[in-house]
C-alpha cells in the first residue's frame, strides 16, 4: 500500500541565535515549512512487525529552499 499526505509547519522562535558574517545575533523568527510526502507499508523478511518507510519532501517558506528527508518506521502494536 502507498500512501500520500500533505503537511504545513508553523512556528515561531523567540531569542533565536542566528550564525552570520558578523557573529551571532538573537532574533524573533517565523518557521514555516509546507510538504508531501510519500510512504509504503511492508514486512520486511517476514519480520512480525509491519514497516512504514518513504520519503518527505520539505519546502521551508522563510529560506525559499528545498529539503527531503527519509522516513521510517516500525508498528509495534500489532504485536
Amino acid at each position: 500500500r502507498i500512501k500520500t499526505a500533505h503537511c504545513y509547519d508553523h512556528g515561531i522562535g523567540y531569542n533565536v541565535y542566528i550564525s552570520s558574517g558578523n557573529g551571532t545575533v538573537k532574533e524573533d523568527r517565523l518557521f514555516r515549512t509546507t510538504g508531501i510526502e510519500l510512504t509504503s507499508d511492508f514486512h520486511f523478511i517476514h519480520i512480525l512487525f509491519p514497516f512504514d518507510a518513504g520519503v518527505r519532501f520539505n519546502y521551508l517558506i522563510d529560506e525559499s529552499r528545498l529539503k527531503a528527508e527519509m522516513i521510517l518506521s516500525i508498528d509495534i502494536r500489532t504485536f
